[in-house]
């Protein structure tokens, strides 16, 4: 499991405190969310009876994905996609990227949306 995520600088930071309105001011907690996040998965693979090792990777999430997959000699990369639409699809996803630039075979797997 890898997650990663190109973390702000400390001025970055503040200018963002500033110009957000208060009820966003969490959206900067990263570091924190990335580890929660890491950490439900993990309990959520080990219920299934899936060994589980994580990598949480600060930079590029295509490249953070690539790089760990070449370490553990992956033989399949499976991603998710949330389903972008308009000028975020035209800049790309991090699973198009994945699938454009990997060796390897590549699951993508969309969002479920209830009928």
């Amino acid at each position: 499991m890898v997650a990663a995520y190109r973390p702000l600088s400390a001025a970055d930071v503040l200018s963002v405190r500033k110009s957000l309105p208060p009820e966003f001011s969490d959206v900067i907690d990263a570091v924190g969310r990335v580890d929660d996040t890491l950490a439900s998965a993990v309990r959520i693979g080990e219920e299934y009876g899936v060994a589980v090792t994580r990598h949480r990777i600060d930079g590029d999430a295509t490249e953070a994905l690539l790089q760990v997959a070449d370490q553990v000699g992956a033989d399949l990369i499976v991603v998710g996609s949330r389903g972008l639409h308009g000028l975020s699809r035209m800049l790309g996803s991090v699973s198009t990227k994945v699938v454009h630039h990997s060796p390897r075979s590549i699951l993508v797997v969309h969002p479920h949306r209830p009928d």
